[in-house]
């Protein structure tokens, strides 16, 4: 299941198009996307800070299963990278430290 955090982070291409939304009201639907789209979830090993997945996986079975928090989506891994670097240096900037879940809110 995903669950988004509100507001959702939207790499620069998406942004701009203003794809952002309607993918991600498509991924809420369940329907599959582009599979260059990598969406920025919390790490699932709660050690490291945020996991990449391309949204493509979400149509094995074995994903239909797991929870999501989604914090970002971008177009493609490489906007990915590029916008958790961005989250990451709000992060720093905003509490001096790197705790995500703590400034992002988990739920």
């Amino acid at each position: 299941m995903l669950r988004f955090r509100e507001p959702v982070y939207f790499g620069e291409s998406l942004e701009k198009s203003k794809k952002g939304q309607k993918l991600q009201k498509k991924l809420q639907k369940g329907k599959l996307v582009k599979k260059s789209v990598t969406l920025i979830l919390y790490a699932m090993n709660g050690c490291d800070l945020f996991d990449l997945l391309p949204a493509n996986e979400l149509k094995y079975p074995w994903r239909k299963d797991q929870d999501f928090y989604v914090l970002g989506l971008a177009s493609d891994k490489s906007e990915a990278i590029e916008l958790v670097q961005e989250m990451v240096v709000e992060v720093f900037e905003h509490t001096g430290g790197f705790d995500v879940r703590g400034y992002f809110g988990y739920q």
